[in-house]
């Protein structure tokens, strides 16, 4: 009977990512990708799989009423896996700061996108903190950890050194914080 739901919960997990990859997530990483194509064709397959996990999870809990740890580390290591490539996979851009904070305010389509994507990103991040942790170390820490993510990017020149990217991931780590006291700690992988 397992192996019949497990097979059911499977296809449809696939079905729905698929239509969801078609009509939306595909769309979505076109327009903001800034990085190689092959690069590109893994962060295609990474959401795709990612949105499979998601959703085969959601049916898993919603019959058994918990979430397994496998599920819950696919998705910390694709998640992670994406990181990786977002920051550092881009095209070689040659060194560039930026530090007008103006930028926050710019509501066009491609900025709100850009920003709102780079608030959402270290959300994730931000849930690893323990619950107890002093909320001004840990936006000191994210600061810090976003002022290094800024840097190498700099330095390779995989990116640019950004005052907004800096302002709103640090945003989205204390944000994730905030949020990681209502995630039981077995939905972490680890956690700082």
């Amino acid at each position: 009977m397992n192996k019949k739901y497990f097979l059911i919960r499977t296809i449809v997990a696939v079905v729905i990512s698929y239509c969801l990859s078609y009509f939306g997530t595909s769309n979505f990483i076109s327009l903001f990708w800034q990085g190689t194509y092959e690069l590109g064709l893994v962060m295609y397959a990474l959401a795709f799989l990612a949105q499979c996990i998601v959703i085969y999870t959601i049916m898993y809990a919603l019959q058994y009423k918990e979430i397994s740890n496998v599920q819950v580390k696919l998705l910390w290591t694709i998640y992670f896996c994406a990181m990786m490539i977002l920051l550092f996979g881009r095209y070689y851009l040659g060194a560039g700061i930026n530090l007008s904070i103006l930028e926050l305010f710019d509501l066009s389509f491609n900025s709100f996108f850009h920003n709102l994507f780079n608030l959402v990103l270290l959300i994730p991040f931000g849930i690893l903190f323990k619950e107890d942790h002093n909320k001004i170390l840990v936006i000191i820490i994210s600061i810090i950890f976003v002022v290094m993510i800024e840097l190498i990017q700099l330095i390779t020149k995989r990116g640019i050194f950004d005052i907004v990217d800096i302002i709103l991931n640090s945003l989205g780590i204390a944000i994730g914080s905030f949020l990681s006291k209502y995630i039981p700690n077995k939905y972490k992988m680890f956690t700082l």
